[in-house]
This record gives C-alpha cells, sequence and structure tokens, in this order.
C-alpha cells in the first residue's frame, strides 16, 4: 500500500509539473 502511494503522489507530482508547464507554454505565446 506504501508502495501503491508513492506512485500516487509521483503521478500528481508529475501532472503537476505537466500542467505547471502546460501555463507557462500558454504565457510564453501570450
Amino acid at each position: 500500500m506504501a508502495a501503491n502511494d508513492v506512485r500516487k503522489t509521483e503521478m500528481k507530482t508529475q501532472a503537476g509539473k505537466l500542467r505547471r508547464g502546460d501555463n507557462e507554454h500558454k504565457l510564453a505565446l501570450g
């Protein structure tokens, strides 16, 4: 279960990074 939680948090942080990068890209495009 602990491993599962770690994987879930990793997915969340990765999704957050992707989302953040997407926002930065949109801002860069203006």
